[in-house]
């Protein structure tokens, strides 16, 4: 890691090594599950509490994996409260010119922060206490794809409002950078359970709904069908075309680790950067349950299927009560919605449970 200054570091260049507090001492430790953590607080005590707090990695996990990955994540925390940390560079390098003046006005009077890289062009600072307005989350990216995401972010906590997402404390969006602030929340660390929680889908279906539409002309349907799913998904599809369907905010990413609370409690739902106006009922909790159980939980396709059928036929999404067979093909769209999504990046054996999620015989139809 070496000591740049601002001239050696290009315009729009993303968030670097460098983007640290002065007068403070950093760390910087490996990654874990593609994640690299840099602590910078004034004192160990201090960088040791923000890895613990920040370090969650293997919390999902079982077994032996589990320890493993917790044992770990302790070591690297001690390793913050042993190691004596680095100086900054004497002249730090924020974002770009276009964010740095309004970085620095949540930056400069912090007391600590945790950077998270997402990408080459997206970062996190993670846990900022800017002293007396107590601790804000910032999430930065840089140019394309990441920051379309960042405004279409800045957009849904808006439209949810803070009864369900994290407040929107400040929004710069320049032409090659942006900025998002909102204010600091706790995420949930527990082991995900197999289905959604109840208090969280009640937190989205307490959002208002944009209108109904028959199912072929629905949106969400219309985009997820522009990619030629397979015949059994097209099948499965005409299960739910029998009756208009109400447009329901949608999370698209809707997962535990994307739970959070306020400091009083308040539960939040956070990341909605993938997210819309024009969802289809009931998809967000089969994606929860679809991910859950392949990635993490690694049970078998009867298991989530036969689980969340019984699960969801006893509640109402958007205004509707679904039937079991319904319900099957809610499932079978979302797990071919996700699959999609990750095709190329997620393990081949957690897509083809995904898959089998809707390749089924026609004893189901």
């Amino acid at each position: 890691m070496g000591d740049r200054t601002s001239d050696s570091s290009p315009r729009g260049a993303y968030l670097t090594p460098e983007t640290l507090l002065p007068d403070h001492r950093y760390v910087t430790l490996p990654p874990i599950g593609r994640r690299h953590l840099l602590v910078s607080a004034s004192t160990r005590l201090e960088r040791w509490r923000l890895a613990r707090l920040h370090l969650s990695a293997g919390r999902s996990l079982r077994g032996a994996r589990r320890v493993f990955r917790r044992t770990l994540a302790a070591s690297l925390a001690a390793w913050c409260l042993l190691s004596p940390g680095r100086k900054p560079p004497g002249h730090v390098v924020w974002h770009s010119p276009d964010l740095d003046g309004q970085l620095r006005k949540y930056c400069d009077r912090a007391t600590s922060m945790v950077v998270t890289p997402r990408s080459n062009s997206a970062h996190r600072l993670c846990g900022v206490s800017a002293g007396p307005s107590g601790s804000v989350f910032i999430k930065m990216a840089d140019g394309g794809v990441d920051l379309s995401s960042l405004r279409n972010e800045a957009r849904m906590m808006r439209e949810v409002g803070p009864a369900c997402a994290p407040e929107v404390l400040f929004e710069y969006v320049g032409t090659d950078a942006g900025l998002l602030v909102v204010e600091g929340v706790n995420p949930n660390h527990s082991r995900p359970p197999l289905l959604p929680y109840t208090w969280a889908t009640e937190l989205l279906e307490s959002l208002p709904r944009y209108g109904e539409s028959d199912f072929d002309s629905h949106p969400w349907v219309v985009s997820l069908f522009s990619s030629r799913p397979p015949p059994d998904v097209v099948r499965w599809g005409r299960v739910l075309a029998s009756r208009r369907w109400p447009l329901v905010v949608f999370h698209a990413d809707f997962m535990p680790y994307h739970l959070a609370t306020r400091s009083n409690g308040e539960p939040v739902v956070i990341d909605w950067e993938y997210g819309s106006l024009a969802g289809f009922p009931g998809i967000d909790a089969g994606l929860w349950a679809v991910n859950v159980g392949a990635r993490h939980l690694r049970v078998p396709a009867e298991t989530i299927s036969s689980s969340f059928v019984h699960w969801a036929c006893q509640r109402e999404f958007g205004g509707i009560r679904m039937t079991p067979h319904e319900a099957r093909a809610v499932l079978a769209l979302a797990a071919y919605f996700t699959y999609e999504a990750l095709a190329g990046t997620d393990a081949e054996a957690v897509q083809r449970v995904r898959a089998s999620l809707w390749a089924h015989s026609d004893a189901h139809f």
